[in-house]
């Protein structure tokens, strides 16, 4: 193992170790676009209480999926701020803890912690 890759693993654990490694990868993204994918997973919880998304994109049936972003967000354009967006679409406010989630499931897989 080179130097660097020991290097990343080593601070990659020691963060983890300070706070989860889904928050110490959040806190490295700025904050619009921390928002923005705040706003996505947010989205995307809601839309699979709904409907069976994986199963979808595996058939290739993403009509469903753009029916749900058109009804719940696409229709208001700029006439709802992000936060009413999100309130309205998913029923909760805004809520860190799915993107949170989200990061802790894909770096610990990424480096196997």
């Amino acid at each position: 193992m080179n130097n660097t890759l020991a290097s990343a693993r080593t601070t990659m654990r020691s963060a983890c170790c300070r706070t989860s490694i889904g928050r110490a990868a959040a806190s490295a993204i700025s904050h619009h676009m921390r928002l923005a994918i705040c706003m996505r997973r947010n989205f995307k919880q809601a839309m699979e209480k709904e409907l069976d998304v994986a199963g979808l994109l595996e058939e290739g049936n993403i009509a469903p999926i753009r029916e749900w972003l058109t009804v719940h967000i696409h229709q208001f354009g700029k006439m709802k701020k992000p936060l009413e967006l999100v309130r309205d679409a998913t029923g909760e406010t805004l809520k860190a803890d799915y993107l949170i989630q989200y990061l802790e499931e894909k770096y610990k897989a990424l480096y196997r912690l």
